[in-house]
């Protein structure tokens, strides 16, 4: 099908899809790069947003703040992107799949740093929560906002840890 609407399919001796140098590959990499850095980057905003509401009265105090979570969000995702398709990064990686090429690139830098930099955030959330909820003089009366930031956190550092 892809053949017909002219995208070059890379295929093996038996006609089965192989990954590879076609534009397949460099569209998946493109939504990989995009996409994943969008998701984690999200993370990283609530991550901000629980910093304030741990330090504020009303918990919508993060509010205001969603527009520039938003450009913080696609503007880093698009630059990256941008970055890659301009450095020639995109392609076959070394684990069979299309992200960036090879398994030693500094280009994968432009995922891996800002990962590292969100789970240090979260970690530290982590120590606050916990500090706040276990050893506070002044127990927060709001334990189901604790948790539920335990359980983010968690979930953050399970799923993306390394």
């Amino acid at each position: 099908v892809l053949n017909r609407v002219g995208v070059d399919v890379n295929n093996d001796e038996n006609g089965n899809y192989k990954y590879g140098d076609d534009a397949l590959c460099y569209f998946e990499s493109f939504l990989g790069q995009f996409f994943g850095l969008a998701s984690i980057s999200w993370y990283a905003c609530i991550i901000v947003a629980a910093f304030v509401a741990l330090n504020e009265v009303h918990i919508t105090q993060s509010k205001p703040l969603l527009p520039y979570f938003h450009v913080y969000v696609w503007l880093l995702s698009a630059l990256t992107t941008a970055i890659g398709w301009i450095m020639g990064a995109w392609g076959p990686s070394a684990d069979g799949t299309c992200w960036i090429q090879g398994s030693s690139s500094p280009y994968r830098l432009m995922f891996f740093l800002p990962l590292a930099v969100y789970m240090a955030l979260a970690l530290v959330l982590l120590f606050v929560v916990v500090y706040k909820k276990c050893y506070s003089r002044h127990p927060s009366p709001n334990m189901m906002f604790f948790n539920r930031l335990l359980a983010f956190v968690s979930v953050l550092v399970f799923f993306w840890y390394p």
